[in-house]
């Protein structure tokens, strides 16, 4: 059966700019709730097969979903119906659950202040992204290109303490290879490229290398 959706209060145009007080969907298989959406964008964009957005804004995403048993597969491509173009997305808060039989949202995971931005075409996304979370903070900017084998490009920043148990760390990394065969390289840096230091009383260090593949 179909899913259900319900709008909370609507504002603005949609062909320029809109806000929705809280938009809520649900099916069977999961729940996905948004809080305080906004959304800037130039419609006229759609005439020239392309979607257009100078920002979109939420304050609270909650998404709850049944666990799948299913065994994930690489999709055949990741191209786009049409070119997308996000300026600025930022997310207050992403908080994700598991949708128990009872309906309970379990497990929480929360993620806090996401910000980031994509140019997405034919033939490759490129994005940047900022998160927060109880772990540290990850700053992330890459390209991944939408044919098999998905050739992935990037860089990366963490700062933060993964567990409680572990020291602080400041690391600098980046990623290459393809989504089927993933290379991450990383190490702990005293300073990064963007200004972060490192506390050296806290400071441990790491290097790290991961392959990671099929």
């Amino acid at each position: 059966s179909g899913g259900r959706v319900a709008f909370g209060e609507v504002n603005g145009r949609l062909a320029d700019q809109l806000r929705i007080d809280e938009f809520v969907y649900q099916d069977a298989q999961q729940k996905i709730r948004i809080s305080g959406l906004n959304v800037e964008w130039k419609a006229w964009t759609l005439l020239l097969g392309r979607v257009d957005i100078t920002n979109v804004s939420i304050s609270t995403l909650r998404i709850a979903s049944v666990p799948s048993k299913n065994v994930l597969t690489m999709p055949l491509s990741l191209q786009l119906p049409a070119r997308i173009v996000i300026k600025q997305a930022a997310i207050g808060r992403l908080v994700l659950t598991e949708l128990g039989a009872d309906g309970q949202e379990v497990k929480p995971l929360e993620l806090k202040a996401i910000i980031g931005s994509l140019d997405s075409s034919d033939l490759v996304h490129q994005l940047t992204a900022q998160v927060d979370s109880a772990w540290g903070g990850l700053h992330l900017k890459g390209q991944v290109q939408t044919n098999t084998p998905f050739q992935v490009q990037g860089e990366f920043t963490y700062r933060g303490q993964p567990n409680q148990d572990l020291p602080k760390v400041l690391i600098q990394g980046n990623l290459s290879g393809s989504l089927q065969d993933l290379r991450i390289q990383a190490q702990s840096v005293a300073k990064t490229k963007d200004g972060l230091t490192a506390n050296p009383e806290q400071q441990a260090s790491a290097d790290m290398q991961l392959h990671l593949a099929p």
